[in-house]
């Protein structure tokens, strides 16, 4: 619309919507709006009265790339007459029919198929006295020229007996929203109290931010004492919630990152940490670990200007990228930062052309094969046979290596891989001084793990690696460092999210077993997913497991369920049979340890925003880093 185009060219086809949503589509007179449940038609009739609402039904090909009838769409025989009905006793304008037969559509006998069900259900909701003058055949259309099915085949799959609807929007529909548009009628008005689940919140006692300071330009909460981040979060989802907002957002515990920090420097003193700016590339984040002393591994132009902005000497960077574009190994040069990583000859050459005053590390190929992301398939060298020709071919381009560098994998399960590279890295850096070389950084890379409770503990790998430098590498003079990412980003960082949308469904829908047809189950909609911050589950083969923010009624059933993200994809999906308690729209749901690799690739597909982070620190803690901290 801010591009010029007028509102009853619109659609709001997201079946599940929020409910500030709705009431943003009202003031902004965008009437037509799909739907396929009985709760969404609640919320409509509250926020959005004078909406012409579309009814999504399921029909869709199996064989499409991204089928959609699993998140989206009601049976169109058992389900779609009875949700007309009910818009009819609920006073909601119904204007037409709505599906999708998925994205990437093969079959498109299957448009045909899902139009002759609208036509049977534009007679029954005519029956009901709406005027049902739309048909959405949502998408499917291939985008290729070159298509296995080709764009012209699909525009031949109309039914025999045509719909009795014009497929254009009739202009004589478009009716002006009065600037104070009546209520609804008290048959179908809701409050947002009436539409949550009965939770049993233990009394709240409101935390008191004793101030606001500022970390870089970032508004912090300094508390008088430390407050667990679940508490903590409870209580801003109150505050939002008595003031009607149902954002997501993220807690940053600060102290929780000293914690961390604090931990490494008992179990591994004699490493420097240098972070990983690509788990999370937060601000406050980067100026707290630059504060304590943290040194930081980035990969890319933008990293490195991230860090270097706020105030970080070009010394305490290494750009640990063995791949680079030429123009970020000038920028590297301009910017002054040294240490660079390198796995092949064609590296060398680059470097020794755009930054001959370089400082390069060998990183070699060594990895826990039960890493959670192996990466030595698209990085480092054979540490036997291809390494010491490296380091050959160096010498003769007269590239300077100062060191080996490895990463065993992120998300290391056995630590004894630790204990493999550093004795390859002892065999290399002996190769390397033969060469003239002074060969002082070994750098560890990552796979150190970011949660508390994690099935391998940081002191046990800590241990391993403390065992291996002291076989390998007793009273050296050389510099370890290494490359924690999810160590420091992950346990600070705390989701919540609301549901958005909350809708009963036969049990057997989600766990795909026929016998539980009889059972019920439930499918909840909030609004963060894969394409926010749970992109983790996708690049990160991570498993979030969320809970409900508050106590829930004792003895409250639990239930199979389903978590979908708010967008329109079926691939938005964060947790499947999933056993919850019954809960509804404007519930809270709770994820802890959601730092690493969430808020540095998500983006705002469909238009929903990212969470927003929420600063806190103890004043204790701010005392002691505020005359240090480049703020």
């Amino acid at each position: 619309m801010d591009c010029g185009v007028a509102a009853d060219r619109l659609i709001y086809a997201n079946p599940c919507k929020t409910r500030s949503f709705i009431a943003h589509a009202m003031e902004r007179d965008v009437r037509m709006m799909t739907f396929d449940n009985y709760e969404e038609l609640l919320k409509v009739a509250e926020f959005h009265p004078n909406s012409e609402m579309i009814l999504r039904i399921a029909v869709s090909d199996p064989t499409a790339t991204c089928p959609l009838n699993l998140k989206f769409g009601c049976d169109p025989v058992t389900a779609a007459p009875k949700l007309l009905k009910q818009a009819h006793e609920e006073g909601v304008n119904v204007v037409g029919i709505s599906f999708h037969v998925g994205s990437g559509c093969n079959d498109a006998s299957a448009y045909r198929t899902a139009l002759q069900h609208a036509k049977n259900l534009c007679e029954i909701g005519e029956g009901f006295g709406f005027k049902m003058n739309i048909i959405d055949m949502g998408g499917g259309f291939p985008g290729a020229e070159h298509s296995h099915n080709p764009f012209e085949k699909a525009s031949g799959a109309s039914p025999a007996s045509q719909p009795h609807t014009d497929p254009r929007r009739h202009p004589s529909r478009r009716r002006i929203c009065p600037s104070s548009p009546s209520p609804p009628p008290p048959s179908i008005r809701r409050t947002a109290l009436e539409l949550r689940s009965k939770t049993t919140k233990s009394k709240i006692t409101m935390t008191v931010i004793h101030q606001m300071e500022l970390i870089g330009s970032n508004k912090i909460g300094v508390l008088p004492k430390r407050v667990e981040a679940l508490q903590m979060c409870r209580e801003i989802a109150c505050e939002k919630d008595s003031h009607l907002n149902d954002s997501s957002f993220m807690l940053v515990d600060l102290d929780k990152i000293v914690d961390r920090y604090n931990l490494w420097k008992r179990e591994l003193p004699m490493i420097e940490p240098f972070y990983a700016v690509k788990c999370n590339t937060d601000p406050v984040l980067v100026r707290i670990l630059a504060t304590l002393g943290c040194g930081f591994d980035c990969a890319s132009k933008e990293e490195i200007d991230v860090v270097m902005d706020c105030g970080v000497a070009a010394d305490r960077l290494i750009y640990a990228n063995p791949c680079k574009t030429r123009s970020f190994i000038a920028h590297a040069m301009e910017r002054d930062v040294r240490m660079m990583t390198f796995d092949n000859y064609e590296e060398l050459l680059k470097v020794a052309e755009f930054h001959p005053n370089s400082e390069m590390i060998l990183r070699i190929a060594v990895s826990d094969p039960t890493a959670t992301c192996p990466l030595n398939l698209k990085f480092g060298c054979d540490p036997v046979t291809a390494a010491p020709k490296l380091l050959k071919q160096a010498h003769e381009e007269g590239v300077n290596v100062v060191g080996i560098s490895f990463h065993v994998g992120s998300g290391c399960n056995d630590a004894s891989a630790y204990r493999t590279a550093l004795q390859h890295a002892k065999n290399l850096c002996e190769i390397g001084e033969g060469f003239g070389f002074k060969m002082n950084i070994i750098d560890m890379g990552g796979g150190f793990p970011g949660a508390e409770h994690s099935h391998n503990p940081f002191e046990k790998i800590a241990e391993t690696i403390r065992d291996a430098i002291d076989e390998f590498f007793p009273d050296t003079d050389k510099r370890l460092i290494a490359e924690p990412g999810r160590f420091f980003a992950a346990g600070p960082f705390s989701l919540v999210a609301n549901i958005i949308h909350a809708t009963q469904v036969p049990a057997s829908k989600i766990t795909k077993n026929p016998a539980d047809d009889a059972e019920p189950g439930f499918m909840y909609y909030i609004n963060d997913g894969v394409y926010g911050s749970f992109n983790c589950i996708l690049f990160d083969h991570a498993h979030p497991v969320g809970f409900p923010l508050f106590d829930v009624a004792e003895n409250s059933p639990s239930m199979v369920s389903t978590i979908w993200g708010p967008t329109c994809d079926s691939l938005d999906l964060v947790e499947d049979k999933k056993l919850l308690p019954k809960m509804a729209v404007g519930d809270w749901l709770y994820y802890p340890d959601m730092g690493a690799y969430t808020l540095a690739a998500a983006t705002t597909f469909n238009g929903f925003s990212k969470p927003v982070p929420m600063y806190v620190m103890t004043e204790e803690m701010w005392h002691k880093i505020r005359d240090s901290c480049h703020i």
